[in-house]
């Protein structure tokens, strides 16, 4: 029971006790037995009819809620079915014993609900390593363009399947017409030991180098751009690696990216270019 319904349950309960007051009232100062009931009665049905009502208009807009959810659930088969099998099995849960699957069950659904609520305001959170990441989808999804800016160790410390895999689809991207631009941002020392250790630099075409001694911190930032339409937002991790924290198609956000991107080109050189600077380093 709600606190707008105990609220009107009160006031039906004082209604009757004021009508029940007032007859007694009348009784006691000798009005007529008959007036002094009439009166209460006409007290405790205005009560009854006002308290019917406000009941009777808020159970009219719970059905239209109710309709209206019906039918949206009715003409998406799938999401009905899905949604049957939640109430049925979040129900099974908070029927039984275990406290802990309780509040788990309430979790669960506060953790859809924000998901949802979070993706249909243009952004989402992926989970780590799952196949939602951009990065998985980015060069099979593009039609026009990809935008990278991403630190040239995560890149290198990559398993060799990985990159093997990120070259052969970068490729294709390219084979398909999409523009394909990436910022590997190192430092001159790192590149430099890579380079003396006997490394090769060997970046999918489209791959400019930025020194981070030489890139703003502003700009020092891992994110990916699709078709200037999406973004992805990655950070390193403790170990080196980067992973990707949010997705966003947020118009807005979409366009600052984009500008930060070509900020970040500005200070970005074709990677032969950087390799004849560095001492020891063969152009490949």
């Amino acid at each position: 029971m709600d606190s707008r319904t105990r609220l009107l349950d009160t006031f039906q309960i004082i209604g009757f006790a004021v009508s029940t007051a007032v007859a007694i009232l009348l009784v006691v100062a000798q009005v007529d037995p008959l007036q002094s009931t009439m009166v209460g009665l006409l007290l405790a049905v205005f009560t009854q009819l006002f308290d019917l009502q406000i009941r009777s208009a808020r159970t009219e807009d719970k059905f239209l809620q109710a309709s209206a959810l019906g039918r949206a659930l009715f003409r998406d088969p799938a999401l009905l079915a899905k949604m049957r099998e939640i109430v049925d099995d979040y129900y099974s849960v908070k029927g039984g014993w275990f406290e802990l699957y309780k509040s788990r069950a309430e979790h669960a659904l506060s953790e859809c609900h924000r998901a949802l609520r979070s993706m249909a305001g243009g952004v989402m959170e992926p989970p780590p390593g799952s196949q939602f990441v951009l990065s998985v989808n980015a060069l099979s999804l593009a039609q026009r363009s990809i935008k990278q800016v991403t630190d040239f160790v995560a890149i290198r410390g990559a398993p060799e399947g990985v990159r093997t895999w990120y070259t052969r689809e970068w490729t294709e991207a390219s084979r398909r017409g999409v523009s394909m631009n990436m910022v590997l941002v190192v430092s001159r020392a790192d590149f430099e030991a890579m380079l003396a250790a006997g490394g090769t630099v060997s970046p999918p075409s489209g791959t400019r180098i930025a020194l981070s001694e030489e890139l703003p911190p502003e700009l020092d930032e891992n994110y990916l751009i699709v078709d200037d339409r999406v973004v992805s937002h990655s950070q390193r991790r403790a170990d080196g690696t980067v992973g990707e924290r949010m997705i966003s198609i947020v118009p807005i956000e979409v366009e600052r990216m984009v500008r930060q991107f070509d900020q970040a080109m500005r200070y970005a050189r074709p990677v032969d270019q950087v390799l004849a600077e560095s001492s020891g380093g063969t152009a490949r």
